[in-house]
């Protein structure tokens, strides 16, 4: 029986060889585990079955006792995933960084943080790694990322006067990872809240030895480094490494001769009361470590993406799994179909016995059969059961349902019938709301990256560095910065657009819609939302003039006046602004109701006296022929001159409305009766 109580120090905070010695139980306990619980299995299977066509070098196979069966992959499975993948992951995602607060500095402050973003989307493989990462996700159940910090990328500052090279200004590193790299707690019931990770990297041995040495506490101490100099260069291949802690892929190399990739460790240790500064350290063997100190991030640098985690446990869990038999089933039917051709496929022809048919050549291409009593007769055997091939279809339709990939998203129109531009659209951004798992954890696990970006910066960037920035307009302009000036943001959030605007067939119904709404002005803008599928420089000035319309409403509601203008649109303001008096309170508010009443007559004062020709410029229609007669004006220096509780209101006896004027009975000609009578 295993004795798991504790006992004395905890296993993080001791010295370094003791700890790295813990970790190589740890590792070589989650790969036993990995092997004999057959996660490693799930995984091979899942690669084998999305790169089938790489697997089987594009060639059919055989198969049986006398190699009679023939055998070929028809591969969905990868066609299912890189539509998930694309659809989740192959646009750039919209950050938008937020600051503690909304002054000035700030604002300057969330235009400089996504110009970083956008950076590292673009410059330093980000875009690369969230795709990277999020295939990990769908095909093995799991993908991580990694965010760190390299003193050693990054700008050229000065000559370093202690070491060869130069010293630079440093920069983020972004990797993506398969689960089998990322040692953890296989025994905890959740994902969340891992205390510890232990990630396997795979660099070159040569690499890591000249970065080693060039390490601060390596130069103070000579005989250390000489001590880690050593481990390095003898630290066993990647190769001879997957002898006793397996890779996804299988090697097929006998001797490690042709590759100098080692295995390097890092153990990540999270802030927590048992460990409160945390801790790292990387390692290739137990004497070979360094970089031994505090967690020197905020909290450990790793992301996971899951679609789903399997309930109690910490395993994720994917629908490709659940496409897997599916898939071999697919495989199955069309081997056999191949199979009955192939077998088959050269002409049989049957001779009575006794025909007494012989053949004479001609020449290379023309014989002429003799004789016989009877012609000779073809046997077809090329006929397969509509059954088999019918059941094909349905086991494709059976993975479309699973894995939420309509035929309109693979591009095969003709399986959905005849139907409208709209209806397509629609159809494809049902498939967007089907990923809701996905999405939803991959909207957190970039807001996690792109957050830790920016705390990166924060707390390493003391050095010059530059970005190209995105200004107002899509102005760009080269911007240096420093740490300091992205201090004031806290979090960056990602923003995910409309299904509508995220699809092809979606963006052309867009493009359809705001055309009828005359929204569309130039081939530009048509073909700005075609591409981007963003519609926000095309009713930039109407959304504008709406959030000014809601600043108003708000000082309405104060019972101050705002200011109206000639171009203003007038029956827009007109109905929005009486929104404001859509309730009983709001009209027992004498100063509210004066206030909204003058600024709606100020209104229509300017809607009358305008310049027809602005009005027309602007689209806004011309006033109505019978006007109705102006309202009261308020009295001088009322709500223009800036006391608008100097505005009068009407004197209602008894507080109460005044009374509609009631119809009159046509029969009679008297008013009909008050329903207060």
């Amino acid at each position: 029986m295993i004795d798991d109580r504790p006992t004395g120090e905890y296993w993080a905070s001791k010295p370094a060889e003791q700890v790295v010695e813990e970790c190589f139980g740890r590792i070589d306990s989650w790969f036993k585990w990995v092997r004999n619980y057959g996660r490693l299995q799930l995984w091979r299977n899942a690669l084998r079955e999305y790169y089938a066509g790489a697997y089987n070098a594009g060639e059919m196979g055989v198969t049986g006792e006398q190699e009679e069966m023939v055998t070929i992959k028809v591969n969905h499975n990868h066609s299912f995933g890189e539509s998930i993948v694309t659809a989740v992951a192959g646009q750039p995602p919209t950050f938008s960084p937020q600051a503690a607060n909304s002054d000035h500095d700030a604002t300057v402050q969330t235009v400089l943080a996504n110009g970083i973003l956008e950076d590292a989307v673009t410059h330093k493989n980000l875009d690369d790694v969230t795709v990277v990462g999020t295939r990990f996700a769908h095909v093995l159940g799991e993908g991580y990322a990694t965010v760190r910090w390299d003193p050693m990328r990054g700008e050229p500052v000065t000559a370093n006067p202690d070491m060869s090279g130069v010293v630079t200004t440093g920069d983020v590193v972004y990797h993506a990872h398969p689960p089998i790299d990322v040692i953890r707690d296989y025994l905890r019931d959740t994902d969340q809240d891992h205390k510890w990770y232990i990630l396997r990297d795979f660099e070159c041995r040569y690499d890591v030895a000249a970065r080693v040495m060039q390490l601060p506490e390596m130069q103070e101490n000579p005989k250390r480094a000489e001590t880690v100099y050593a481990a390095i260069m003898s630290a066993p291949s990647k190769v001879t490494e997957d002898l006793q802690r397996p890779r996804l892929i299988t090697p097929r190399l006998i001797n490690d001769f042709h590759t100098d990739e080692i295995a390097v460790y890092t153990l990540w240790h999270e802030k927590t009361p048992a460990m409160p500064q945390g801790r790292e350290i990387r390692f290739v063997s137990h004497v070979g470590y360094w970089s031994d100190g505090p967690l020197p991030y905020r909290r450990m640098p790793i992301y996971r993406l899951s679609p789903e985690t399997q309930m109690g446990s910490e395993r994720g869990n994917t629908a490709n799994f659940d496409l897997l038999p599916l898939q071999n089933a697919i495989n199955a039917v069309y081997s056999t179909i191949v199979t009955n051709q192939s077998a088959h496929g050269t002409g049989l022809v049957w001779i009575p016995q006794g025909a007494n048919i012989t053949s004479e050549q001609l020449g290379q291409s023309l014989t002429i059969l003799k004789g016989g009593t009877q012609p000779p007769q073809p046997v077809n055997l090329l006929s397969t059961p509509a059954e088999i091939p019918a059941f094909g279809k349905d086991l494709i339709a059976q993975s479309e349902i699973l894995s939420g990939v309509n035929a309109v998203r693979r591009g095969n129109i003709d399986a959905t019938g005849k139907l409208s531009g709209a209806a397509y659209a629609l159809i494809d951004a049902k498939f967007l709301e089907s990923l809701a798992g996905l999405q939803k954890s991959f909207r957190k696990w970039m807001s996690n990256i792109a957050s830790a970006t920016i705390e990166a910066f924060q707390d390493f960037a003391t050095a010059e560095h530059t970005v190209r920035v995105v200004g107002k307009s899509n102005r760009a302009y080269v911007d240096r910065f420093t740490k300091d000036r992205i201090s004031k943001i806290v979090r960056v959030d990602i923003e995910v657009g409309n299904p509508l605007q995220r699809t092809t067939s979606g963006r052309l119904q867009l493009v359809q819609m705001l055309y009828d709404m005359q929204l569309l002005k130039t081939p530009e803008q048509i073909y700005q939302v075609l591409t981007t599928g963003r519609t926000e420089p095309v009713i930039e000035g109407t959304a504008k003039e709406l959030d000014n319309i809601k600043a108003e409403n708000e000082q309405l509601g104060e019972g101050v006046v705002p200011v109206c203008v000639s171009i203003d649109n007038h029956p827009l303001h007109i109905e929005e602004h009486s929104s404001v008096l859509a309730s009983p309170e709001s009209r027992l508010d004498p100063r509210m109701v004066n206030s909204v009443l003058a600024h709606i007559q100020e209104h229509i004062n300017l809607w009358t006296t305008t310049d027809p020709q602005i009005l027309a410029a602007r689209k806004i229609s011309p006033p109505p022929s019978a006007m109705m007669p102006p309202m009261s004006p308020p009295p001088s220096g009322g709500p223009q001159g800036g006391d608008a509780s100097a505005v009068v209101a009407p004197q209602i006896p008894g507080d109460m409305p005044n009374m509609p004027n009631m119809p009159t009975n046509p029969a009679t000609g008297e008013p009909a009766p008050s329903p207060m009578q």
